[in-house]
């Protein structure tokens, strides 16, 4: 509870003062803002709104996940337009340094969409916030086993084992990787939506 609290605290209050800073702003009867102006500061609130609604949707999802009342959905997923969707929607400045490299033959797995989409969009933002600048790549094939492996890969400098383990607990975020990653749930919620549809999640 402490750790939650303290994590919250902090990943709340910042986007909220900010959004709050631009609404306030485009609002003010004495200001005259130029138009370029009041759309920066429309991104800017929209932005900051969006990294809210993630927060919240990770402090639900860990609560689901530690009650044991994920609802997991079972169909057959295309890989090659799962991947087209995540490029798809990323944010615009992104959008460039990710390639869907994921082969039109890969055959389609047994998943819920909806939780395969949300962590392979977390494995792609935190391969762009780690990478800075250089190509991220959405790949996908078959293995040995009859399983299907589904890669995020960067080029980033890796993880060392001890970073590697540490990425799966609670609130753990890397100090060089600045905060705005949120209050380090991603990865331990990404391994439990794996878990739960008999996947795993490996980081290399």
């Amino acid at each position: 509870r402490t750790a939650l609290l303290r994590a919250v605290s902090h990943d709340l209050r910042t986007p909220l003062t900010t959004a709050k800073l631009a609404t306030s702003s485009l609002l003010a009867d004495d200001i005259v803002l130029p138009d370029d102006q009041r759309t920066e500061l429309l991104h800017l609130a929209d932005q900051e709104i969006d990294r809210l609604i993630g927060i919240v949707e990770n402090l639900l999802d860990a609560g689901r996940l530690q009650a044991g009342a994920l609802t997991v959905d079972v169909v057959s997923v295309s890989l090659p337009q799962l991947a087209e969707r995540i490029v798809s929607t990323a944010a615009e400045d992104h959008r460039t340094r990710i390639t869907n490299a994921v082969r039109s033959d890969v055959p389609e797995v047994r998943c819920d969409l909806a939780l395969l989409e949300r962590v392979v969009a977390n494995l792609v933002s935190n391969a762009l916030t780690a990478d800075h600048g250089n190509p991220i790549e959405i790949r996908a094939g078959d293995q040995p086993d009859g399983r299907v492996a589904l890669d995020v890969v960067d080029h980033g400098p890796g993880l060392s084992a001890d970073q590697r383990e540490a990425a799966f607990r609670p609130f753990h975020r890397f100090e060089d990787r600045g905060s705005s990653a949120g209050i380090g749930l991603g990865l331990p919620i990404c391994a439990g939506f794996c878990d739960a549809m008999g996947a795993e999640l490996v980081l290399c």
